[in-house]
């Protein structure tokens, strides 16, 4: 089992500017300009222990066999970037999810794969929260 890998910068920046225009979230922009929504790239995330679960989990989030995300109540509370020092690509939200909160989803090697949306957020004391999603970039995802 590997560690996930951190993603680069660039490449995460560089597919959140890609993402916006190809799900088209800016139509508006040529005439109106940017707009704090879009201009602040949203987290990023490779979700698993291992590059391999981080893998998996990314390929069925892609293939349309999982839209949602479980979280235990601890892990919500966590830093944003955990051990980042040490490259790991996790970056947990610092806050409980929201509806229309938009993440760029990274596989185990850092690499920036799918921007999701969050449709709905179901809190269960005692057990997590879970998010159901939706992907807006890749559109055929």
């Amino acid at each position: 089992m590997s560690e996930i890998l951190a993603p680069v910068e660039a490449d995460v920046e560089a597919f959140w500017v890609h993402a916006i225009n190809a799900a088209r979230l800016n139509p508006a922009e040529a005439v109106m300009g940017q707009n704090d929504f879009l201009s602040l790239r949203p987290p990023f995330f490779a979700y698993g222990q291992t590059a391999e679960e981080a893998d998996e989990f990314c390929a069925a989030v892609l293939d349309g066999s999982v839209r949602q995300i479980h979280t235990d109540m601890g892990d919500t509370d966590a830093n944003e970037n955990v051990e980042a020092d040490e490259g790991v690509a996790q970056q947990l939200r610092a806050e409980q999810p929201r509806v229309g909160d938009l993440a760029v989803m990274c596989d185990g090697r850092g690499i920036p794969r799918a921007l999701i949306v969050t449709k709905r957020v179901e809190i269960v004391p005692g057990s997590g929260v879970t998010e159901y999603i939706d992907v807006l970039y890749p559109a055929d995802a």
